[in-house]
């Protein structure tokens, strides 16, 4: 068996410990190392790797892919065992994020969020914001935030009739847990849940033309 996995890993540690030598030798300006997967790109002033297993970059980290961005104090990407995709991010630390997801029925989901913990299931679209809560005089409490905004697509109008605008839903929402399911639309909140949602029914006949 040839060691091309092995090697190919390797020399994915190496670019990483490079951008961290490349770093340390410049004398001012911002300086961290830099980790691309696939279709993720990711900065932060450390990055550690455990070949096969996750990727943590830490001290401030940036992650960015076509649907998502990603800041927080530390960011860790799980891989598939089997495919080694990336399936899992956890980011801790003053979290915020911006995701999208687009449906096969041509709708789209867009959620601008923060907290100070999440998790995020890639192949099932699942976003977890967790707040913080008090943990001692000096700590106050913070609830996880999320403003979600969802655009379904009007049916295409019948003969002699004008087409439809698509039908904008929002919400937005405080609580100390928000899950979000990007793929079916649905959200679930608990812990002092403070909801705003504005929901125009979506159009089930069009007025005839006249």
């Amino acid at each position: 068996m040839r060691g091309g996995t092995i090697l190919s890993a390797t020399e994915r540690l190496l670019k990483v410990i490079i951008a961290g030598l490349v770093c340390l030798a410049g004398a001012t300006g911002a300086c961290g190392a830099q980790y691309t997967m696939q279709d993720y790109k990711i900065q932060a002033p450390r990055i550690t790797l455990t070949i096969g297993e996750k990727m943590t970059a830490s001290e401030g980290a940036t992650l960015t892919t076509k649907d998502l961005t990603l800041h927080a104090d530390t960011v860790t990407c799980f891989f598939d065992a089997e495919s080694r995709r990336i399936q899992r991010l956890q980011a801790t630390g003053h979290v915020r994020f911006r995701a999208k997801q687009k449906r096969e029925d041509g709708s789209l989901m867009e959620v601008d969020g923060e907290g100070d913990s999440l998790v995020y299931e890639i192949a099932e679209g699942k976003v977890t914001i967790h707040g913080a809560r008090s943990a001692g005089p000096d700590k106050k409490a913070r609830k996880a935030h999320a403003h979600a905004v969802e655009t379904i697509p009007p049916k295409p109008p019948a003969n002699g009739q004008p087409a439809a605008q698509p039908t904008t839903r929002t919400y937005d929402i405080h609580a100390f847990t928000i899950n979000l399911d990007l793929k079916r639309s649905t959200l679930e909140a608990s812990g002092e849940v403070e909801i705003d949602a504005s929901l125009p029914e979506t159009p089930s006949k069009q007025s005839p033309a006249k």
